[in-house]
């Protein structure tokens, strides 16, 4: 979430200084430009793979998700989509295991890398920042059929944990507010482009698609930091999430974790933990 946070203000920060070379030059700094669409890209990517994880209970200790020895709701055990699921619930173990195929790692791999091709791609067709949102576009039309898609993977991820019969009935109305939180995420982007695209006139879009795509990123990076830092009282989700875990270090195995070839870590910085497997 922090680097999501600094990808962003990074975007924003880049965006500036190329305006105000416009304003003295009247053509602005092309790296600058260039350097605020790959930013905000990577701030989208980085927030779509934090929704994707923590919907699939990475922060959550065992008992409450379904292992991968089990069934889960919708999903057969031994799907390619299963064993996706299992491995958000310890990406860096998943990571650890991208040469051999691990799926949820290959994910990663594609969340962030196309994002930056994407970026790239929209820009051959108009310089202008923000143009990989476009629809008018093949990289926009796929960024956003892209999102959909990564959408879709996150309500199956969190419902496998939602319908797996082992989640707490205290958790579940939070992961229905948060699957709801999430989705609307993964698609206001696509319902924005795609209103600009229909509804607004040329001299508009740009204008409209930057306001709408800001809005959308700013609410879901607030939601994202309460989500990480609240008390532990806030909410069951918090009281019962690994990040909340009292008296834990870098060193120290996380309560509850079964993590294949070692043992969960947490990494501390002030009062917010992050759980490392």
């Amino acid at each position: 979430v922090a680097l999501a946070i600094t990808c962003d203000i990074a975007s924003v920060a880049s965006e500036m200084v190329h305006s105000t070379a416009y304003s003295f030059n009247g053509v602005g700094s092309y790296t600058f430009d260039c350097f605020a669409s790959h930013f905000e890209a990577q701030c989208d990517a980085l927030m779509a793979l934090v929704l994707i994880l923590v919907g699939a209970g990475w922060t959550l200790p065992s008992d409450a998700v379904v292992s991968a020895n089990q069934n889960s709701s919708m999903i057969g055990t031994q799907s390619w989509v299963q064993k996706m699921i299992s491995g958000f619930r310890s990406p860096i173990t998943a990571m650890y295991q991208l040469k051999s195929g691990n799926p949820a790692a290959i994910l990663v791999i594609t969340i962030l890398a196309l994002h930056a091709i994407l970026a790239q791609w929209g820009r051959t067709f108009d310089d202008d920042f923000d143009t990989y949102h476009s629809l008018e576009h093949t990289p926009g039309r796929v960024l956003m059929w892209f999102r959909i898609m990564l959408g879709l993977v996150f309500l199956v991820g969190s419902s496998s944990v939602r319908n797996s019969g082992r989640c707490p009935r205290a958790l579940q109305p939070f992961l229905a507010k948060f699957q709801l939180v999430g989705i609307s995420w993964f698609i206001s982007l696509p319902f924005v482009a795609m209103y600009v695209s229909k509804v607004m006139h040329s001299h508009q879009k740009h204008i409209a698609l930057a306001i709408g795509s800001a809005m959308v990123q700013t609410s879901s990076l607030a939601s994202l930091v309460w989500l990480f830092t609240a008390d532990k009282d806030a909410s069951p989700y918090h009281r019962m999430s690994n990040l909340q875990s009292e008296n834990m270090s870098l060193s120290m195995p996380t309560a509850g974790s079964r993590v294949t070839g070692g043992v969960g870590n947490m990494w501390k910085i002030g009062n917010t933990k992050i759980r490392l497997d």
